[in-house]
């Protein structure tokens, strides 16, 4: 709509292209937003930094074109949707954040297994940290959402009865 408004502004004017400064402030951002964006195994980090971006470049290119209406009505709708979001976030998302960092022997399907146990007792791993530890041992650190109600006395004996399960930490985050 930007260029659009560019091309009424300029009728008549030979060697206008205004769809220049639309497409050269979109591969811009587009690489600045790229930057913002960062994957690490299965982790993607920075989508939330990205799209404000996108959405404030369009918001200033209407505002330096002069589409004053196109800029009020972008930026309402922004607030809109971001106010509503965060409060749909919010109701849908009341689970805890929990930190579970274990210290098994270092050895394939260790992992697997205490996935397992998480799967039993409803928590959700969201990030797997792993860190070697003494000779023969790995120190693995499970992110995990929970619903309220979960009872940690229990997960805790069924992680400890696993075999070679050398330590059980839980921290809240």
């Amino acid at each position: 709509m930007v260029s659009l408004h560019i091309t009424a502004l300029h009728l008549g004017v030979a060697n206008a292209d205004p769809g220049r400064i639309a497409a050269q402030v979109v591969s811009g951002i587009g690489f600045l937003g790229v930057g913002t964006i960062l994957r690490a195994g299965l982790t993607i980090r920075g989508l939330t930094t990205a799209a404000p971006l996108w959405c404030v470049t369009g918001v200033g290119l209407a505002v330096g074109t002069g589409f004053y209406l196109g800029t009020v009505l972008a930026t309402a709708l922004v607030l809109v949707v971001l106010v509503l979001l965060s409060r749909i976030d919010r109701l849908v998302d009341r689970r805890h954040l929990e930190a579970v960092r274990v210290v098994v022997e270092d050895r394939p399907g260790r992992v697997g297994d205490i996935g397992t146990v998480f799967g039993h007792h409803r928590l959700d791993i969201g990030k797997i940290e792993m860190f070697p530890a003494e000779e023969g041992l790995v120190e693995i650190v499970f992110h995990l959402r929970r619903p309220a109600g979960v009872d940690w006395k229990r997960v805790s004996l069924d992680l400890a009865a696993l075999s070679d399960m050398r330590y059980v930490e839980r921290s809240s985050q």
